[in-house]
């Protein structure tokens, strides 16, 4: 899946520019209030490619080459009353980034009225390795975007001021399809035009991306065309309607209203 960074505005400027790439498309579109689209970062007024590149790769998986017939069960209760069913489902979101980032790939995950269970296939997970998924799961999240060099140039709590799922078209007489949009804080514009400016020229050494990152696990890899100077872009590139919400899900994880708490944790033979 091809991720890109797109912005949305300027339409005059745009129809002037059309670039054809191979496994991505940047087309600078406006259409109702100048929307463009694309899986990367991009401003309000340029559409940027954002190809998502080889994520690094995954820890070794805790669990054994048979199929587990035990597990453990952990139980997390937000620290918050009455949390919303939006706000349980960044939390899923991630639950599931770092529980897959850290090998645990069969877990499985359920909410219920402001609490979240967590069941782990084990043979033999001993005392500590259970205290660290439950430090794994309880630290508050980290959302960040980083270029090529590991320089954070956004941060997801102080420089995002929303993201959003949308589905329609993402350049003028495409077809309609599942997208995020992302809202930059004001304060926020010139430093990503400035990112982006400087890896958009970065191309011939393959750094031309800006990561979206979730604590230290890639989430995301958009390469950028282009500068990005306005408060809105879209991100685009292949999306199912679940695989979208998840995104805005994992880059809305950075601004987490709440702590989670262990409340219970048990073993389960089958």
């Amino acid at each position: 899946m091809n991720d890109n960074y797109t912005s949305q505005n300027n339409e005059a400027k745009q129809k002037k520019h059309i670039w054809i790439i191979i496994s991505a498309i940047l087309v600078v579109a406006v259409f109702l209030t100048g929307i463009a689209v694309g899986l990367s970062l991009s401003g309000k007024g340029e559409k940027a490619d954002y190809d998502k590149k080889e994520e690094k790769a995954a820890l070794p998986k805790k669990k054994s080459e048979k199929k587990a017939k035990n597990s453990v069960v952990i139980t997390f209760e937000a620290d918050k009353e009455n949390p919303t069913e939006y706000e349980m489902g960044i939390v899923e979101a991630v639950f599931v980034a770092r529980l897959n980032g850290a090998g645990y790939t069969e877990a499985q995950i359920s909410t219920d009225d402001g609490r979240i269970t967590v069941e782990i296939p084990s043979e033999n997970m001993d005392t500590e390795e259970l205290d660290e998924v439950e430090r794994l799961l309880t630290r508050v999240a980290s959302l960040t975007f980083r270029d090529a060099d590991g320089n954070i140039v956004l941060d997801g709590a102080t420089d995002i001021k929303n993201a959003s799922y949308e589905y329609g078209q993402t350049m003028q007489n495409g077809a309609e399809e599942p997208y995020v949009k992302l809202i930059l804080k004001p304060e926020a514009v010139s430093k990503f035009a400035k990112a982006t400016r400087d890896a958009s020229l970065r191309g011939g050494e393959g750094k031309d991306y800006i990561s979206i990152m979730l604590d230290e696990d890639v989430i995301s890899n958009p390469r950028v065309r282009q500068e990005i100077n306005t408060e809105e872009c879209i991100v685009t590139g292949g999306f199912t309607p679940e695989s979208a919400k998840m995104l805005v899900n994992q880059i809305k994880s950075g601004q987490l209203p709440f702590r989670i708490n262990a409340v219970s944790k048990e073993n389960i033979a089958r």
